[in-house]
């Protein structure tokens, strides 16, 4: 996803790359990511802001363990990224993979 959102930066608002027109499906892509849309109860949103202070204090090893298991789960995904071809202890010391985790 975060390399859908890193295209969608370089381009104006709702248009296609190639043709600068109106692009429908990624402006519904930009309006279902938008955090502001989201209806969450008040109880859901206590328990994001509780859960989400452990993640905080560690945020690169837990984004490596998170990257891990999508490449576990979907291994085509791994392809987008320039470390594709590690695993392992390269994957996980590798510069680019714990700079993304951390992200």
């Amino acid at each position: 996803m975060g390399s859908v959102l890193a295209a969608a930066k370089h381009r104006s608002p709702g248009s296609c790359r190639s043709s600068g027109k109106k692009d429908p499906y990624r402006h519904d892509l930009k309006k279902q990511l938008r955090m502001d849309t989201l209806i969450l109860s008040e109880s859901q949103k206590v328990l994001i802001k509780k859960t989400w202070k452990p993640v905080q204090k560690d945020m690169t090893n837990i984004g490596k363990l998170v990257f891990a298991r999508i490449f576990e789960a979907k291994p085509e995904i791994k392809a987008l990224f320039p470390f594709k071809d590690l695993e392992g202890e390269q994957l996980m010391s590798h510069q680019a993979f714990v700079n993304h985790a951390y992200r």
